[in-house]
């Protein structure tokens, strides 16, 4: 079997994990109480710094002053967030810069990680924006994904009803933006 086989395989492979996730995910009552989202980032923020060895800045600024109501459970979160993260570690260089934005509006959670790396190429990111999963190019240092990590976020997110959008310059870096209905409570 030649490599080309090896790897249409391997993605057929990682797709249904993907699908078998998702049939998890549907299956399980994920709308939870109040999530604190700071919280959430902060910690695996702190995860991340102690395996750190790019020595990459790893900076969170969050305007949240409360934890808010999202249908999508903490562990699922921290889950999508802590893969989002790695990602864009991966995509930075050494000593480099990732922030994470935490905004709220009248019913949405906006949650931003931005790099300052290479970026991605216009065909992968038309891939990335169709949901589809993709593994880090040839070019790349790192060699540890199975690409099926965005595509499940996409897949999970847009379940619970949100979105994500992932903008990228060539040589400039990405932002990838979780953006979550607030569930309000009934006030009567």
């Amino acid at each position: 079997m030649d490599h080309i086989n090896l790897l249409n395989t391997a993605a057929r492979r990682a797709e249904g994990l993907a699908t078998e996730l998702l049939r998890e995910y549907k299956q399980k009552n994920v709308t939870t109480g109040g999530v604190d989202l700071t919280a959430i980032c902060r910690q695996i923020i702190g995860e991340k710094e102690v395996v750190n060895q790019k020595k990459i800045v790893l900076e969170l600024q969050s305007e949240l002053k409360n934890a808010v109501t999202v249908s999508l459970s903490e562990a699922y979160l921290a889950r999508i967030y802590s893969n989002l993260l790695n990602n864009a570690i991966d995509a930075s260089e050494s000593g480099g810069r990732v922030m994470t934005n935490i905004i709220q509006g009248p019913t949405m959670v906006k949650i931003s990680i931005i790099d300052f790396g290479n970026g991605i190429d216009p065909e992968t990111l038309s891939l990335i924006k169709l949901g589809r999963s993709v593994s880090k190019g040839k070019n790349e240092t790192y060699d540890g994904g199975t690409g099926i990590g965005l595509s499940s976020a996409f897949c999970y997110i847009q379940e619970a009803g949100g979105n994500i959008e992932v903008e990228s310059n060539v040589g400039k870096g990405t932002t990838v933006s979780i953006a979550l209905p607030i569930i309000l409570k009934d006030r009567t």
